[in-house]
């Protein structure tokens, strides 16, 4: 199911938008990692599995 608008708080850049096909969140995975960059990608990932327990909207970003 597409949604018509970008689902992040802040702009994403032109050059990505160009050819993104944005998505209504259905699934919640769980990820560990050891920090964020400063641009914001994630430092050594490691996947946890599916949360079957949670639901997309109470996802929110922890510190």
């Amino acid at each position: 199911m597409g949604a018509a608008r970008s689902p992040f708080d802040s702009p994403v850049p032109r050059e990505f938008v160009r050819d993104a096909r944005w998505v209504e969140p259905v699934l919640v995975g769980e990820v560990q990692f050891r920090e964020l960059t400063a641009d914001g990608y994630l430092r050594h990932p490691s996947w946890q599995g599916l949360r079957p327990d949670k639901n997309p909207r109470e996802v929110v970003r922890v510190p």
